[in-house]
């Protein structure tokens, strides 16, 4: 796994690199939630998706083998802005690193 850290700023742009998968996203604010608008790869796959703590960013149907993003927020609160680089964090998940956690879950819970 591996953190971003973001500007303290309502509105932003981001892009990053990883395994070969190039991910913009365009963050938001808007009535005090955060929402991002996700391209991978040059195409657009998402619009307007509400962020949440410890939810996946980029759509499943668009991950076929590529990793995701989420927030962790250590108050457990929504994503803010007015917490990046606190207590709200950005991540990276590689694709073998969500499957190792399906793995266990199935295990756990199958």
């Amino acid at each position: 796994m591996k953190m971003y850290n973001l500007n303290g700023r309502a509105n932003q742009r981001i892009q990053i690199i990883e395994e070969q998968n190039s991910y913009e996203f365009r963050f938001r604010t808007f009535n005090g939630m955060l929402f991002a608008d996700v391209t991978v790869n040059g195409v657009d796959v998402a619009k307007s998706v509400r962020c949440c703590p410890y939810s996946l960013i980029v759509p499943y149907r668009h991950m076929e083998r590529k990793g995701n993003f989420f927030f962790s927020s250590e108050s457990g609160e929504y994503p803010s802005y007015k917490d990046f680089g606190n207590g709200c964090k950005l991540f990276y998940i590689s694709y073998e690193e969500l499957d190792g956690m399906r793995t266990r879950w199935e295990k756990l819970h199958g």
